[in-house]
């Protein structure tokens, strides 16, 4: 300051300076807390070696400038504040932002200042005076913390297990984040104590839990620890499994000013972790005994493949692409016995029919419909006509793997033939019987007719005879007789033979002599007027023959 010549300046030389302002420099000068006086109407700047490090690369040509031409970027911002200390009214901050530029750029500042007006010796306002300290660094790290702080909250709120932040030694609730809120439920919790949020906790051990947290300053770890909650009021309670931890927080002193507790829930790993444990002692049960086990069970697949292999059965599995994938050995050999060709397992029944065409597709046609997804039951006949051809009753299901998708088919056979042979002759010996039934429907019918007119038939003839043994009538009328017991007697002759029908008259074959038969009818023929019949010459004798009573055989 002492090498700078004042005289040209607004201030003059320093000997004609005011006392108040040499007062002021004294002072300012012998401090080390950045200060500076404005004086005078054009308002020079003048300041201490504490103040020039503030001015930086304005230094020194900033002495006994224009306060205002010093800071020429931020002029807007102080001239409200110069003019304020230039009526006589102090000015305090305790912190203004303002973007210097003293190093060449531009950039943000704090500081902490008080400008006090300085009067002349004639009472009059000649400039003020100002002690400041810069504060940028503070802002600026206070200003970081605070942006980690709220970064942390940020990070706190987005966590997926719940997080608190307790303080004081009643533990109140300073923050939550939505894991908490969403396991414990919206329970209105900052500024009230965990007692107060949780009552049904008490008894439960976690209250004396962070009173030894908060008292020893000492870490608390959980796992698995069970607590029961009451999520709504008027709802019961329900159990829930933890894994946290109580970190006690401490000031810069080391001091503990607060319990941070950061969990998850870990219920349903609880409920597994028992399910591990129960299934785990099952296994080493099981362990104990599979020896065994697999000895039966393999016992058992032996024995069913016995019994398939030994079944009159005939079993087969073919898969999509009509190849087998097993076939018993009944199948196989009645398969060589009507086609000729013994199939096995790996097979292509459609290679190897492909000799024999109109067989092939035969068989195709039938499996297709089993390897299309369709279940059912037929009867066909099969086989080389050249070699045999037989009736098979087949059932086909469709085959499927683990996943339900479909693989195949297979089908249980069974040979029909003798069967639907004596099917064939039982319904030819039912259709017998029903013809025979018929007959003897008819029989009895006829038989009935045949008996009913024979009964009208008897006093027709006796009557007839009767009046021709009297001689009734003239030769006419006796002729009408006569004729009339002719057709009578055909007409018994008529109802004998209905009667043979019916089996009404049984007959009963004998020898009998015509001769004798005929000439022990010759009575009854005279009776009716024909004696002629009695005595016929060359009447020879005649072999006897085979009949039944009047009916010869």
């Amino acid at each position: 300051m002492r090498a700078i010549d004042w005289t040209a300046s607004p201030l003059g030389p320093p000997s004609s300076w005011p006392q108040p302002l040499k007062t002021l420099l004294s002072v300012i000068l012998g401090s080390d807390q950045p200060m500076f006086v404005v004086w005078g109407a054009e308002g020079s700047l003048l300041y201490n070696d504490a103040y020039s490090e503030i001015l930086a690369a304005k230094h020194p040509a900033a002495l006994g400038q224009p306060f205002l031409k010093v800071w020429a970027e931020i002029r807007s911002e102080l001239i409200p504040i110069v003019e304020q200390a230039y009526r006589g009214k102090p000015v305090h901050m305790s912190d203004i932002e303002l973007y210097m530029e003293r190093k060449g750029f531009k950039e943000e500042t704090h500081f902490a200042f008080s400008y006090t007006p300085v009067r002349e010796e004639r009472g009059a306002i000649a400039g003020f005076f100002c002690a400041c300290t810069e504060t940028t660094g503070q802002v600026l790290a206070d200003r970081k913390a605070a942006a980690a702080t709220d970064r942390q909250r940020r990070l706190f709120q987005q966590a997926p297990g719940f997080i608190t932040i307790l303080g004081q030694p009643s533990h109140v609730f300073e923050f939550v984040n939505d894991a908490y809120v969403r396991l414990f439920g919206n329970r209105d919790y900052n500024g009230r104590t965990v007692r107060q949020v949780f009552p049904e906790l008490e008894g439960q051990g976690f209250f004396e839990l962070l009173d030894q947290v908060y008292t020893r300053g000492e870490r608390y770890s959980a796992y698995h620890l069970p607590v029961r909650l009451r999520l709504s009021p008027g709802e019961p309670e329900v159990e829930r499994y933890l894994d946290f931890i109580y970190e006690p927080v401490v000031d810069e002193a080391g001091r503990v000013t607060g319990v941070f507790c950061e969990g998850y829930d870990v219920t349903d790993s609880h409920a597994a972790q028992v399910a591990l444990r129960e299934n785990e002692a099952r296994l080493r049960e099981l362990n104990s005994t599979l020896e065994q086990r697999v000895a039966e069970a393999l016992a058992e697949r032996r024995i069913l493949a016995e019994v398939v292999e030994t079944t009159d059965t005939f079993i087969q599995v073919a898969d999509l692409d009509f190849r087998w994938l097993a076939i018993n050995r009944a199948s196989a050999e009645e398969f060589e016995r009507i086609f000729g060709v013994r199939p096995k397992a790996g097979d292509s029944m459609l290679d190897i029919l492909a000799d024999k065409p109109e067989l092939q597709a035969q068989v195709k046609q039938v499996w297709a419909r089993a390897l299309a997804g369709e279940a059912f039951t037929r009867i066909d006949e099969f086989g080389d006509p050249d070699r045999l051809r037989r009736y098979y009753e087949m059932k086909f299901n469709v085959l499927r793997d683990g996943n339900g998708q479909r693989i195949g088919a297979y089908q249980f056979v069974h040979d029909v033939t003798d069967r639907l042979h004596r099917e064939a002759e039982l319904a030819q010996a039912q259709e017998a019987l029903r013809q025979s039934q018929k007959m003897d429907a008819m029989g009895q019918l006829t038989g009935g007719v045949a008996h009913d007119f024979n009964n009208l038939l008897t006093p027709i003839i006796g009557s007839l005879d009767m009046l021709y043994r009297k001689g009734v009538g003239d030769a006419r009328t006796r002729r009408m007789i006569d004729g009339g017991l002719q057709s009578a007697e055909r007409a018994k002759t008529l109802v004998q033979r209905l009667l043979a029908f019916a089996r009404r008259q049984p007959l009963q074959p004998q020898a009998v002599d015509v001769g004798t038969l005929v000439h022990g009818m010759e009575d009854r023929a005279c009776k009716h007027g024909r004696a002629s019949h009695r005595d016929q010459p060359g009447r020879a004798h005649r072999p006897a023959c085979r009949g039944s009573g009047c009916q010869p055989a």
